[in-house]
């Protein structure tokens, strides 16, 4: 029972390893500890289809992993039951060939015809797989020409484009002297007294490279901020088990001050409803799932609220208090503070796709997810903004430039062969263009 649970009940929206990991672990050690002869459990497990499953098993072992692989790589979606249940039957089918052709010949007599025979019908497998058509979203529609000059093609995602292009600055250098908890650089006209923070999490990395232009151009002295033993958003703790700096006093006492004597005109962007999952009552999910099959690649984690009395929350008046806090003291610390809302999450991974029409010499689709799933997923975050006001602050609101924009109640991540993200929620330079113009237009 509970090696069933564990089948159909957890899936990758459980954090693993974890007390769920239990269940099949402990469900197995019960079945070898008490599946003794004329029990119930010893008659089924001896009938002919489990031995027959014990006998392949080790096949079954090497094969799944290519099998599911190949699948993964040729489908844009999220596999389907149909899609599982023809991999799994394609698993049978050579196991039971690698078996019969492969292990009783080297452990009972070696047949080179057999081994032979085996290798071929794997290649043809392999083959067929190659030339298998991806399963296909509604939407990825071929509307545009083949151009190539503005679609990702290079970067797998925004660590790979930052590996292979370097970030505009290293973020790890010392910018303010006696702060060791905060580190930063500089970007822009260096020698400016007019100054431009930046602040979040790998959000304003996708952005960094067209406004280190823009802080060129109007004569910003940009400085690119990072407290690198907290979370972006310093009131929340990743791993409730961790011990770590006191990032609220430190953020409060520390940053707050700093940026109140440098003056400064402030961007603050992160990946925002990512980084306040969970939230109880409100149905986030981990990874991130869009409506039409897709999901993202992406390690679970959870992000708390310490607060005062030394225990983590979760509940939405908790979350609301800590991120308004956060944006708060940043608006009063600053001259003007650009709150750059939600960019719209996709889960789709733009250069698999990229790369299957340019292998095969396609069109590239036209790419977007209804703008449906950017409200609900963004609810509790838009809710907030709209309610904070302050003076100095100005909104900025990529799901106005991406959504209902090009596609109607859609949002695109890539539209006529130009890719606007570099992954599944980070902004490529033509994504982050459109930003930096908002901002722009705003600022004068």
């Amino acid at each position: 029972m509970l090696i069933i649970v564990a089948a159909f009940y957890v899936n990758d929206g459980h954090p693993y390893p974890s007390v769920y990991t239990l269940l099949p672990v402990f469900g197995t050690f019960l079945i070898i500890s008490f599946a003794k002869d004329q029990t119930f459990v010893h008659k089924v497990l001896t009938t002919p289809p489990f031995l027959f499953i014990g006998l392949i098993s080790y096949s079954l072992y090497l094969w799944h992993q290519p099998i599911l692989a190949f699948y993964r790589s040729y489908s844009l979606e999220a596999l389907s039951k149909t899609d599982l249940g023809i991999a799994l039957i394609l698993m049978f089918i050579l196991s039971s060939l690698n078996y019969y052709l492969i292990e009783k010949s080297f452990r009972y007599r070696f047949s080179s015809t057999k081994t032979f025979l085996f290798f071929v019908i794997t290649a043809v497998v392999f083959f067929l797989f190659y030339l298998y058509p991806a399963s296909s979203s509604t939407d990825l529609k071929v509307t545009a020409s083949k151009v190539s000059n503005f679609v990702n093609l290079r970067y797998l995602d925004i660590e790979d484009k930052a590996k292979k292009i370097g970030d505009i600055c290293n973020r790890n250098q010392k910018v303010i002297k006696n702060v060791d908890w905060l580190t930063g650089c500089l970007f822009g006209d260096k020698k400016s007294k007019k100054h431009l923070i930046l602040l979040g999490d790998s959000h304003s990395q996708a952005i960094s490279w067209e406004l280190n232009k823009f802080a060129s151009q109007q004569k910003y002295r940009g400085i690119w901020l990072n407290m690198p033993l907290c979370e972006p958003i310093p009131y929340f703790r990743r791993d409730i088990n961790d011990l770590v700096t006191n990032c609220k006093d430190l953020f409060e006492k520390g940053l707050g001050p700093i940026l109140k004597n440098l003056n400064a005109d402030v961007i603050l962007t992160n990946r925002w409803s990512f980084r306040l999952y969970p939230i109880d009552g409100y149905s986030l999910e981990m990874p991130f799932k869009n409506s039409e099959g897709f999901t993202e690649y992406e390690v679970y984690r959870e992000y708390h609220v310490l607060k005062d009395d030394g225990k983590f929350y979760s509940d939405p008046a908790s979350k609301e208090k800590a991120l308004t806090d956060y944006i708060d003291l940043i608006a009063k610390s600053s001259n003007r503070l650009f709150l750059i809302y939600p960019v719209p999450e996709t889960a789709i991974d733009l250069h698999k796709i990229n790369s299957r029409s340019e292998n095969s010499g396609l069109p590239y689709p036209d790419i977007s997810i209804p703008h449906y799933d950017y409200i609900h997923r963004n609810a509790f975050v838009e809710s907030v903004f709209n309610n904070y006001q302050a003076e100095n602050i100005l909104k900025i609101r990529p799901e106005k430039i991406f959504c209902n924009s090009f596609v109607k109640d859609r949002c695109v991540s890539q539209y006529n062969s130009i890719s606007y993200y570099v992954d599944d929620d980070h902004l490529s330079d033509q994504g982050a263009k459109l930003v930096i113009q908002a901002i722009a237009e705003l600022s004068n």
